[in-house]
């Protein structure tokens, strides 16, 4: 599915940041296909990840990663 997403639109996974708040199905096989990673928690909670490559608690922030 990211895979088909990313082919259709024409996209070149390293330049597209992919957000997500499930950390298996919203961040992992994203991040697998080489895609920029922000993982959503909106309570703030941070943890070590190799699949995120930001913590976000708003989608607010995400014009400040892009």
């Amino acid at each position: 599915m990211y895979q088909y997403d990313l082919n259709s639109k024409k996209l070149i996974a390293g330049q597209n940041l992919f957000v997500g708040d499930n950390l298996y199905f919203g961040i992992k096989f994203p991040k697998q296909l080489g895609q920029i990673t922000a993982y959503i928690n909106r309570e703030g909670e941070h943890f070590r990840s190799d699949y995120v490559d930001y913590h976000i608690k708003s989608l607010l922030t995400v014009v400040d990663i892009i």
